[in-house]
């Protein structure tokens, strides 16, 4: 900062600023020890899992004409996807971490490292060798776009189980 006029209001501003990031970390402390205390079962952290995909709905006439019956299910990309954040709450990143598998925490964990390693972006760009214009969506959905959101709903979810 260059000594101004101004500075002790810049000094007051960047002071009240620390104070918020500091009191949001003082709170998200609390949350995820929270989450790390919450134990799950196997069919807990299914249900988890299944609650942040969308499901296929068809409907479909029935012949007797009594009306139309409803089919739901996960599609087949979903299904992967849902084994894909099964396995990494089992063996994921942090996984192996005394206290973090089989808790709210571990799934919450498996859902994040699924949204910013291995679940794809839309929209690929067409004929490149590199994709770095890849790289560069994939970024922005991790820090504004649609993996962001997935991780939000994820972790509203994991908070909802725990309060």
């Amino acid at each position: 900062m260059r000594h101004t006029s101004g500075i002790m209001e810049r000094v007051i501003d960047a002071r009240e600023a620390l104070r918020a990031v500091t009191d949001y970390f003082t709170e998200m402390d609390v949350v995820l020890k929270l989450l790390r205390s919450y134990s799950m079962n196997g069919q807990e952290i299914k249900s988890y899992i299944h609650s942040l995909f969308p499901l296929k709905v068809e409907t479909n006439e029935m012949l007797s004409g009594f009306g139309d019956t409803l089919n739901v299910e996960f599609g087949p990309r979903i299904k992967k996807y849902i084994e894909k954040v099964m396995e990494l709450q089992e063996c994921g990143k942090g996984s192996d971490i005394p206290g973090v598998k089989g808790t709210a925490y571990g799934a919450f964990n498996a859902v994040c490292e699924f949204a910013d390693h291995w679940q794809p972006v839309r929209e690929k760009p067409k004929g490149e060798v590199w994709p770095v214009g890849q790289l560069f969506k994939k970024l922005d959905s991790i820090w504004f776009g649609s993996a962001k959101r997935f991780k939000q709903r994820a972790f509203n979810q994991a908070v909802s189980l725990v309060c």
